[in-house]
């Protein structure tokens, strides 16, 4: 089976009819080898994070080679995450064959995010089974993120002093990051916004991630990100109104400019006055 290569700088691309894989060019090149030769046995042989229908999450050690002995520095271990998307059925399977892989979202979305400065899992490899153009099952490798789920940190008994405002902060810098990119994450819950214990915010599962060329499907799917985002905190109307004030200020400062006078966050404030 004739077998294709192409590299830059940072990525690498590997690729026969039944199988495609990119990874970033810091990693071990055994690593490279076993995740392209065995990525099922990857992810079963990690540490268990979450076992569901729709994925298999799993931590693993992975050596990154980018201060290599061979260039006088030293070669690091990482924390990683290895996560195997799992098949949802035969019908589902067969609308999805010709469509983007939720690895490839990760993976597109992720570099593309950590490029534009939020705070995201940086991806290290994906990998697609595949039957010509027909992706079959994919799989992921991440950097893994240390820390509590948003709506955990913020339900805590004793909340370390100026967290709130902090972490209002970081979600309006997402909010219109996300805006000047002009993608929606699909599924901005609580769940899905990771504090570090540093109390940095991270966004994480990237699988719905998607970007819009039209303006109203993407107004649609702002609104509904809003929602999403909101609907976990009707009982604590200090953090809503901490996340709008936040919003609101920052499209004061950030050059948002006409952008903001349709935001949902915007909008729902002015009504709520």
């Amino acid at each position: 089976m004739q077998e294709a290569w192409v590299m830059d700088q940072q990525v690498a691309v590997r690729q026969t009819y039944f199988q495609r894989m990119l990874f970033d060019r810091c990693l071990d090149e055994e690593f490279v080898r076993r995740f392209w030769a065995t990525p099922d046995l990857i992810v079963d042989q990690g540490l268990p994070l979450k076992l569901s229908d729709a994925s298999t999450v799993t931590r693993i050690s992975l050596c990154d080679m980018s201060g290599s002995a061979a260039d006088g520095g030293e070669v690091h271990a990482l924390d990683a995450v290895a996560k195997r998307f799992n098949p949802r059925g035969l019908v589902h399977s067969i609308r999805h064959m010709l469509m983007a892989s939720r690895a490839s979202r990760n993976w597109t979305y992720g570099r593309m995010l950590v490029a534009a400065g939020v705070a995201t899992p940086r991806p290290f490899a994906m990998l697609e089974k595949r039957w010509g153009l027909c992706r079959l099952h994919s799989y992921v490798v991440m950097e893994h993120v240390e820390g509590i789920s948003l709506d955990v940190f913020l339900n805590q008994d004793r909340l370390p002093a100026g967290a709130l405002e902090n972490i209002a902060l970081q979600v309006a810098d997402l909010w219109w990051k996300l805006d000047e990119l002009r993608i929606t994450h699909g599924d901005l819950k609580p769940a899905n916004l990771i504090v570090t214990p540093d109390e940095r915010l991270f966004v994480i599962d990237l699988d719905g991630v998607s970007s819009h060329r039209f303006s109203s499907q993407y107004r649609a799917r702002r609104k509904r990100e809003w929602w999403r985002l909101m609907r976990g905190w009707q009982h604590r109307p200090d953090v809503e109104e901490a996340f709008r004030s936040a919003i609101v200020q920052r499209a004061r400062t950030a050059n948002v400019g006409l952008r903001s006078n349709s935001d949902p966050a915007i909008c729902n404030r002015r009504s709520a006055a």
